[in-house]
């Protein structure tokens, strides 16, 4: 995704929530984040009370801090989201300290400096014409790195193992990205973006770092890959458990229901379901325990 210049982190962070829980449950209600902001907004009046325009801000802030992170919470250990990173200069304007600590998103800044991360980013973009495309069946060039974008639906579909797939929107061929965003904002930088010449430093000649031009989706990829390639972590106890139950009944779900009745259902359902559970683990342990027989010694 992406974002016209000077948005406010507010907007940034309202539609990065959007994207991991589209609503959230609070007091019997079922709220947008948008709604959820304005209607804890609503209640302080801070309009009437500051007319500074950064202290109002400032308030704010303050008051969805006391609201906001405990909501996300939850929602992100459901969906094992454990860490974000932004830009080290989004650190200096307080982006990141808005994102963290009024929204509850655990960014972290990060500098992968000219070059960190390329390599890694070149390695996975490699395309092996050997090899089937692992989403068009019909064609060879295999690549670990895809651009899942909108589909046309103006196009003709075709229908492949019985579902009907339409091709991508058509690449935006604009002279200017200045109005283009997300999937075509992206197409447009992978496009064009270019290394910047060698040039000399007290330590040598320097070479392969990124122009500083059509580089924002590629510098977002230089912070995730700079050090290492994201592995899948191990799931915990409670993990684990949660993923064994009901995907209707897990607490993604519970959180996204909105009728009241429904609700107390799945609730229902999933503390009978939890309680089978750990009865069935306790059985289990029973079973695999070892009798241990207490050492005695006998005097001759």
């Amino acid at each position: 995704m992406s974002f016209p210049a000077a948005t406010e982190p507010e907007e940034v962070a309202k539609r990065l929530l959007s994207v991991i829980s589209e609503t959230v449950y609070v007091g019997g209600r079922t709220f947008t984040w948008d709604e959820l902001v304005a209607a804890t907004l609503q209640k302080t009046n801070l309009e009437h009370l500051i007319s500074n325009q950064t202290e109002l801000i400032d308030a704010r802030r303050s008051v969805l801090a006391r609201v906001i992170p405990g909501l996300v919470r939850p929602i992100l250990q459901s969906q094992n989201y454990r860490l974000f990173r932004g830009s080290h200069e989004q650190s200096k304007t307080g982006a990141l300290s808005v994102y963290k600590k009024v929204f509850g998103l655990p960014f972290v800044g990060v500098n992968p400096g000219g070059d960190g991360g390329i390599a890694t980013f070149n390695m996975l973009m490699k395309v092996d014409y050997t090899r089937a495309h692992a989403i068009r069946k019909d064609a060879v060039g295999y690549t670990m790195f895809h651009i899942v974008v909108d589909d046309d639906r103006s196009a003709t579909p075709r229908v492949v193992e019985g579902v009907t797939v339409y091709p991508p929107i058509p690449y935006n061929d604009a002279f200017s990205p200045d109005d283009l965003h997300d999937a075509d904002l992206i197409r447009y930088q992978f496009k064009n973006c270019r290394y910047r010449d060698p040039y000399l430093t007290a330590q040598g000649e320097k070479e392969g770092e990124i122009l500083k031009m059509d580089d924002d989706f590629i510098n977002l990829f230089m912070m995730l890959l700079y050090d290492r390639i994201p592995q899948a972590a191990p799931l915990t106890e409670d993990e684990r458990r949660e993923f064994s139950l009901n995907p209707a009944i897990r607490t993604d779900a519970i959180a996204r229901e909105t009728n009241p009745l429904i609700l107390q259902a799945k609730i229902q359902s999933r503390d009978l379901q939890l309680k089978r559970l750990e009865a069935n683990q306790r059985r289990e342990n029973a079973k695999t325990a070892r009798f241990v027989l207490p050492k005695v010694r006998f005097r001759r």
